[in-house]
């Protein structure tokens, strides 16, 4: 067992203090909220853009306006006015 507290990876030994699995765990963390972000970011702008290409009396159908687009792609519209 003391070789891999030792080991190093890719000829760089872990920062003092920290285990090699624990700052793999972090940066992984680091990538996946920022990929959650990119995604609910390009969610959201589809919906915009959908919402932004239907005629005013479609938006009205389905019981929106155009001010309410910007909600509705955020995900915060309450139905309220």
């Amino acid at each position: 067992m003391a070789a891999l507290k030792n080991a190093t990876v890719g000829g760089f030994a872990p920062v003092s203090g920290h285990s090699q699995g624990g700052l793999i765990a972090k940066v992984a963390a680091v990538f996946r909220t920022a990929g959650a972000k990119v995604m609910k970011f390009y969610e959201e702008e589809r919906t915009r853009l959908i919402l932004q290409g239907l005629t005013d009396s479609q938006l009205k159908d389905i019981g929106l306006s155009r001010s309410d687009i910007t909600a509705v792609s955020h995900g915060v519209f309450d139905g309220k006015r």
